[in-house]
């Protein structure tokens, strides 16, 4: 592993501590100062303005996979009229759609159930400024392309630590949702700028020019964007959409009840997935220079680390989550045994299918993937409008559990190993010790867990501590190959070493 993949990784987990930090802090403040429904109704405005994203239209991801092939081959002729390009289609997306929501924002708060005037005003601020966003913000992607993922996390390490200062001091000073979405809101705009004066010193050719606007880049754009998009979208339905739907269907108290605790599944699953994210471009360079057997031998290591982590997270969450969720968010913020089960549920599935998804997404192979995560997204959808008349928040969270299933949680693992040639067979010997450990350890929690009764917090984590250590251990002997370990102690002599010197 390079120095500056390394380097990416570990501001990479800076952020994400940062982003684990937040909710420790905010949501008991939250929950107190704002009350149950009035967080529920701004988880359900943070929800909808993920649709807000989507206008970007996966442009941004575009770039940074261009910018990316294009330094690995060195060929950055083309990079100012690409990144003008994309600035300026930003800024006419941008301008449309903050006309549209200032003129349509009362019939959206009507339809989600918003009703006080100071939360369709914390709407309008949040979607403003993260409107006005947009456009600076391509210069993220610009940074990943280059291979700078480490500046673009330092940016986010310390604008998230100065937005969980202010947002604290804004709450306990009797501040309520305007001044969270000012203060949201604001961060955006800053990261932004401050990605674009870095980029600029990297380059000074990529600061916008109309000039170089160019329409054949962007025809070459919209096939690789409109792909990139709808795994957004589908992404989107997945995830934020459950939010929307307990709210229409059930109110915004229980949008808490559900969103907390699944609050750290996702926080989990945002774990892995920075390590995934910072190799990106990485992956990316390593395809246009055709290196596919690096990339295979990626997949296997990271599948298998995606087995033991994600195992061990549920066995933690399993037996010491509902202790933690009431020392953190006090009682009656817990949905019950079956959902919480199904919401830890997800941690492997997403975690097996976003590792793979990381090579498609990273050698622009997506379309396929695209095309069946729009179709998961609204099989979702469907099947939590209907289930959560039935079953309640278990109907919701089932429903993006067989939505996963029947679509992309199958597929995207087959097409990863097409684009790096590895064989079905081989991959399926290479795993197979790591899910019989796997699937053991689950059996033997689940003999174990005592569900939402109470239970002391010192009993929970002894327990899980035990569990957890165990099965790593376990896994660690049986379950990477001698290959990985050899590896993995290599990266640990170098770093230590490093530290010395």
């Amino acid at each position: 592993m390079s120095i500056s993949v390394r380097r990416n990784i570990a501001w990479s987990y800076a952020t994400w501590a940062t982003a684990a930090i937040a909710p420790l802090i905010l949501v008991p403040l939250y929950v107190r100062f704002l009350g149950k429904d009035l967080y529920g109704q701004w988880l359900v405005i943070s929800s909808s303005l993920a649709v807000i994203a989507l206008a970007g239209l996966g442009i941004a991801q575009t770039v940074c996979n261009r910018v990316a092939e294009a330094v690995a081959c060195k060929r950055t002729d083309e990079l100012g009229q690409l990144v003008s390009t994309a600035f300026f289609a930003y800024v006419a997306i941008a301008a449309g759609l903050l006309t549209a929501a200032v003129i349509f924002s009362p019939r959206i708060a009507a339809r989600l159930t918003i009703q006080r005037p100071s939360v369709v005003a914390a709407f309008l601020i949040f979607s403003g400024l993260s409107l006005v966003t947009m456009a600076p913000r391509i210069y993220e992607g610009v940074l990943d392309g280059y291979q700078r993922v480490d500046w673009r996390q330092r940016i986010a390490t310390v604008s998230s630590l100065v937005r969980i200062a202010a947002i604290a001091i804004a709450v306990l000073c009797g501040f309520k949702l305007i001044a969270v979405a000012l203060v949201s809101g604001a961060e955006l705009l800053i990261r932004g700028a401050v990605a674009w004066f870095l980029t600029a010193r990297l380059n000074r050719d990529l600061n916008p020019r109309l000039t170089q606007v160019s329409g054949r880049i962007f025809k070459e754009l919209i096939k690789p964007s409109l792909g990139f998009f709808s795994l957004r979208l589908g992404g989107t339905l997945i995830v934020s959409v459950d939010n929307l739907v307990i709210g229409y269907a059930l109110g915004g108290q229980y949008v808490t009840i559900y969103a907390v605790p699944y609050r750290l599944t996702s926080m989990v699953i945002s774990l892995f997935h920075t390590a995934l994210g910072a190799v990106t471009p990485t992956v990316t360079a390593h395809h246009a220079l055709d290196r596919g057997d690096r990339i295979a031998r990626g997949l296997v290591f990271a599948t298998r680390s995606a087995v033991m982590y994600s195992t061990v997270a549920v066995i933690t969450l399993w037996l010491l989550g509902p202790a933690f969720l009431r020392l953190w968010a006090g009682p009656g913020i817990f949905p019950g045994n079956l959902t919480y089960a199904l919401e830890l549920a997800m941690i492997p599935l997403s975690l097996l299918v976003s590792v793979p998804s990381t090579i498609l997404v990273a050698s622009t192979r997506h379309y396929t993937q695209a095309s069946l995560t729009m179709a998961e997204g609204l099989l979702n959808l469907s099947l939590s409008i209907w289930w959560v008349r039935h079953w309640g928040l278990a109907g919701v969270i089932g429903g993006t559990i067989v939505a996963s299933i029947v679509t992309t949680s199958w597929y995207v693992p087959i097409a990863a190993m097409k684009v790096v040639r590895l064989q079905k067979w081989d991959m399926a010997r290479a795993l197979a010790p790591g899910f019989a450990l796997m699937a053991g350890a689950l059996t033997l929690t689940g003999l174990l867990w005592h569900g939402g009764a109470p239970v002391s917090i010192a009993r929970a984590i002894a327990g899980s501590a035990t569990m957890a250590g165990g099965f790593t251990l376990l896994f660690m002997l049986f379950g990477f190959s001698e290959e990985d370990r050899r590896w993995m102690r290599s990266q640990v002599y170098r770093a230590v070493w490093r530290q010395a010197a």
